[in-house]
């Protein structure tokens, strides 16, 4: 864990600090682009603070969670992908970006289920989609918060 805080941040996919590296990920994203503040004198102190805001009132436990588990972050991380062109455009919409994250993985998980031939597996995979769409749907505020930390980095990374 130690080695991972030293890895060094890229300005082309900062966003995915976020969603890889969690709260702390996200305050090293945040300090990365407050170092250009400091240096370059660009204007963005607006956007810091809004990002420290965001960050503030997302769920630690979320977005932690969202960093270790591999099976959300890709399913958010392709999301975000699809709609900001890997990192080049902002989210339009941000809260209908989850419901769409929402109801494509409740897409995913139900075929899933109907493609199960024995009874067991298909038990297994409705106990699997109830899990997964509980924690989205308990988590839409959150999730929206980090699209929207997310769509600032964005920004901020355009403008550098």
């Amino acid at each position: 864990m130690l080695e991972e805080s030293k890895r060094s941040i890229k300005i082309e996919n900062i966003e995915d600090e976020v969603l890889n590296g969690g709260v702390s990920g996200a305050r090293d994203a945040i300090s990365f682009l407050q170092s250009f503040h400091d240096n370059n004198s660009i204007d963005i102190s607006s956007s810091i603070k809004e990002m420290e805001k965001i960050l503030k009132s997302i769920s630690p436990r979320t977005l932690n969670f969202i960093a270790v588990n591999e099976f959300y972050r890709k399913q958010i991380f392709s999301t975000v992908n699809k709609k900001t062109s890997n990192g080049k455009k902002e989210i339009s919409n941000t809260t209908h970006l989850v419901a769409e994250l929402i109801s494509t993985v409740e897409e995913r998980l139900n075929k899933s289920i109907l493609s199960a031939k024995r009874i067991d597996v298909k038990t297994k995979r409705q106990k699997e989609k109830k899990i997964v769409l509980t924690f989205y749907k308990s988590s839409k505020n959150d999730i929206k918060k980090i699209f929207d930390l997310i769509n600032l980095l964005i920004r901020v990374k355009n403008k550098l």
